[in-house]
């Protein structure tokens, strides 16, 4: 009798442990994929592998040592100023930035036309 509670509070244990791990585990992925913009999760989720110019904000550390960080990830930082960087990188390289916790937001860059047009 006594065996068979202990083994039944085991289970339990087990389980229970089984559970929150679980739940941390899949609350953690959504805390990285939270940081990224709709279309920037649309470029990662296309299967063709491309080099993604991305603009970051990142918190906690000076920019030589974000700058340091991310170029040994394999990315190729271009400006940090006033926590924001520019990157280029793959995307494979993207996805272990997403999980630094200096970096709290990725978007994808945008390109701005600064021609001043005439009008017709």
């Amino acid at each position: 009798m006594i065996k068979k509670n202990f083994i039944i509070n085991i289970l339990e244990c087990v389980t229970i442990f089984s559970v929150l791990f679980s739940c941390s585990f899949s609350d953690m992925k959504r805390s990285h994929e939270s940081k990224i913009d709709f279309a920037l999760r649309q470029k990662l989720d296309e299967s063709k592998d491309e080099y993604l110019q991305v603009l970051g904000k990142y918190k906690g550390v000076s920019g030589d040592e974000i700058r340091l960080t991310l170029t040994n990830l394999g990315g190729n930082v271009g400006t940090t100023t006033n926590s924001i960087f520019t990157l280029g990188c793959s995307k494979e390289t993207l996805k272990e930035i997403i999980k630094l916790d200096e970096v709290i937001s990725l978007e994808l860059s945008k390109n701005v036309n600064l021609k001043n047009k005439q009008p017709e």
